[in-house]
């Protein structure tokens, strides 16, 4: 009988080790995977169409100004600045599960923005953060790691509705008349709109409450991970929405910078109206999409060129609208491509299966 329960304790023993060794040898495939895909994406996009050598090429004309060399080196430290204030962000939110070092926290941002690279709707994001954490439950971060980015579209919303607000009438078909009436039922369905989207954001925790309720004992599981929505207190809320409207002001300026360096001067006050235009159609333009440079160009060239064509009564330029796709094509190069190549060490720190 002892002989049988030593075998029965050291067959055990060997299946979990077997098992350990095949997580492992999954968690390295996946990873490898992750990184191949991240670099074929990549040059892809950059290096086998032909776009870098398009870039560099029309670059070097625009490289003689003064300004041009400075102005790249400031739309660079606001790319780390950017990518800081996300790390902030995450860092508040994902604390309430596992106290996270800002070091650690922003390689778990930089290995998601790698993942999400080349993912649909970039909801690689959530995969490359959450897996990264050792001790909680990586769906638990995924959820607070979907409050981060809600916020972030919150603000994306809010500012291009803004805009949209006072400019609506420039993109109507020319001679289009907008009653008094119309106009007020307009502006009042954004308001409506905006408050709406406020209200739900910042009532979280109160939607997680109320599931509980609802769910009562029914899901252990599911109920443990409303408790990690219902733990977020408004001034967390508050704190994420201020840090998500502190990165949006940020890429919005690298944005501005990068037009006015390759000789797009916009004023500021239609750069408030123009550029969260062109960040809300980008925010509801399918993934996809989104993720080409030439989409990218797109947009820009349109909302930009019809303030041209409005403020002087001409259309954009050829060299203009050059010196558009490389603004819009540059800072994709550097606010996510770049990233994603400096997350790719970080990958290897992803944990898909426990051991």
């Amino acid at each position: 009988m002892e002989f049988k329960g030593l075998k029965d304790v050291l067959t055990d023993q060997i299946q979990r080790l077997k098992q350990s060794k095949l997580h492992k040898t999954l968690n390295i495939l996946i990873r490898l995977t992750i990184v191949a895909l991240s670099v074929g994406f990549i040059y892809w996009k950059v290096f086998a169409r032909g776009d870098v050598k398009t870039l560099f090429s029309s670059i070097k004309s625009f490289g003689e100004s003064p300004v041009f060399l400075k102005g790249l080196i400031l739309v660079f430290i606001l790319m780390i600045a950017n990518w800081s204030v996300e790390t902030l962000k995450w860092q508040k939110l994902i604390n309430k599960v596992e106290n996270t070092p800002f070091l650690k926290a922003f390689q778990s941002v930089l290995s998601g923005v790698t993942v999400s690279i080349f993912t649909p709707n970039r909801t690689g994001e959530f995969i490359g953060r959450a897996f990264i954490l050792k001790n909680s439950d990586p769906f638990k971060a995924v959820l607070l790691t979907i409050v981060g980015s809600l916020s972030q579209l919150l603000v994306t919303i809010l500012a291009g509705t803004i805009a949209l607000a006072f400019s609506y009438r420039n993109y109507l078909p020319p001679g289009t008349d907008i009653p008094p009436w119309a106009h007020i039922g307009v502006i009042g369905s954004l308001v409506i709109f905006n408050l709406l989207i406020l209200a739900g954001f910042f009532n979280v925790p109160v939607f997680g409450l109320t599931i509980k309720r609802f769910l009562q004992s029914r899901s252990t599981r599911i109920l443990s991970y409303l408790q990690v929505i219902s733990s977020l207190k408004r001034i967390d809320l508050i704190w994420v929405f201020l840090l998500s409207l502190a990165r949006y002001w940020i890429f919005s300026f690298q944005f501005f910078l990068m037009l006015y360096i390759f000789g797009i001067t916009l004023p500021l006050k239609e750069s408030a109206l123009i550029i969260p235009l062109i960040f809300l159609a980008l925010a509801v333009i399918p993934t996809f999409a989104l993720s080409e440079l030439g989409v990218r160009g797109s947009v820009s060239l349109y909302f930009i060129g019809v303030f041209m064509q409005i403020s002087r009564g001409t259309a954009l330029s050829e060299a203009e609208s050059l010196a558009i796709i490389l603004a819009a094509g540059f800072l994709w190069m550097i606010n996510l491509a770049l990233p994603a190549i400096l997350g790719m060490p970080f990958v290897f720190k992803l944990r898909f299966f426990s051991k």
